[in-house]
Order: C-alpha cells, then structure tokens, then sequence
C-alpha cells in the first residue's frame, strides 16, 4: 500500500518523487542534494538496478550548476556595472594648447569618449578605476577596452580655480581643463 506524502508520493516507489518539498534556500538545495546522493549510493551498494534519472535530481543539479555560474560571473566582475566615477572627473575636457585644437576627452559614469577633428566621437567602456594620492594630489587610472583589449589612461587631478584640472602622467607640461 502506498503512502501518501504531504508533499507528494512515498519516495519507496520506483520513479516516484522523493517526497519532499522543494528547497528555499542554499542551505535546503545543499541538505537534499546530499540525501539524494547517499540514497543512489545506498543503492548501488546494495545492487539495486539504475533507475532512469530523476527529474528532481535533474532540476536540482541544474540550480546548483546556474548558481555556480551566476555566482562565478558575478565576481569575476563581469556582471558587475561601470565603477563608480567621482563627479570631480566627470565632464568634457580641454586643452589651450594649439597642437591639440579641436580635440577633447569626456569621461563618463560608463566610458572614455575622444572627439578629434573631423571624426566621429570613439567611445570606449570603462572597465575599472583606480585611485591614488600622490603629493597631495588625485591620481586616477581609467582602464577602458578598445576592441575589448584592456588599455590604461593615467592622470593627476588637480582641483582648480575653475572645474580642476588634468594632467596626463606620459604629457605633464600639458594641461586640460573642464568645459563649461
């Protein structure tokens, strides 16, 4: 005579459910998980014959296998969002120098944006920050991808009568100021 579960049939019949409810948490997923295997284990032991595979274990193993991956992507930093840009360095910038007249930089809450002369603006995502003091002053470094290949951008900020100003590490006699 079979027995009826609260939660579904007596996990005693061949293909049958295991009788239980399904999990709510990690600590449940992980807790039925274990108890599957030990019965499958209990059963080839004791020589019982392959059952087809249970829908249930088949479920829960694909749970288990989407959180992993979730989890995995998730700190790997590939779901993660654009880092979080202080305001101080947001905004198009601009230099007086006449060797660079018609180009500007603009940095963005998500990317890098170089405008030149005659050419469309080329947008690059910015992948990570970095922020360091050096002398008294900010120094950023934006990493951006440009056909996903990781480059670095390295300035100095120096907070200014007007918005600050940008000094770029490879070019220090070269300043560039925030548009207005």
């Amino acid at each position: 005579m079979t027995q009826n579960h609260p939660s579904g049939p007596d996990s005693s019949q061949p293909g049958q459910g295991h009788g239980r409810d399904l999990p709510h948490t990690e600590a449940e997923l992980r807790e039925l998980v274990g108890e599957i295997v030990h019965e499958r284990l209990s059963e080839v032991r004791a020589g019982k014959p392959r059952q087809p595979p249970n829908r249930v274990l088949q479920a829960v193993l694909v749970v288990i296998f989407l959180g992993s991956s979730g989890y995995l992507l998730a700190t790997s930093g590939l779901l993660r969002g654009p880092p979080q840009m202080p305001s101080s360095i947001l905004g198009t910038w601009v230099t007086n120098d006449s060797a660079y007249a018609g180009r500007s930089f603009e940095v963005t809450p998500s990317a890098l944006v170089v405008r030149l002369p005659d050419t469309p603006p080329k947008v690059f995502p910015i992948m990570d920050l970095r922020h360091t003091v050096d002398a008294g002053n900010d120094v950023y470094t934006l990493e951006y991808a440009v056909d996903h290949a990781p480059m670095e951008l390295t300035f100095v900020f120096r907070p200014g009568a007007k918005a600050g100003e940008i000094e770029f590490r490879h070019q220090p006699s070269l300043h560039w100021y925030r548009q207005e």
